[in-house]
């Protein structure tokens, strides 16, 4: 999956994510589960023997700047 280009039109699943009316607050707790869930899955993954323990180091380090971001922006 590449980096989506700016005016692009959003593929189907995240297109519900800018319908009117959304609870926002929801949206918000959703997106904090999904960066939680790409930081435990990589470190699940350096538990066993991963070949690439790197980039999964990587990917777990980035979601947990990003998460933290969501909970600097929260509060």
């Amino acid at each position: 999956m590449g980096a989506r280009v700016p005016g692009a039109p959003l593929r189907p699943p995240l297109r519900v994510l800018r319908a009117p009316g959304l609870d926002e607050d929801r949206l918000r707790v959703y997106r904090l589960a999904i960066r939680l869930s790409l930081v435990a899955d990589p470190l699940r993954l350096l538990d066993g023997d991963f070949p690439d323990r790197e980039f999964m180091r990587t990917i777990a380090e980035h979601n947990v700047r990003q998460a933290l971001t969501l909970l600097r922006n929260a509060s």
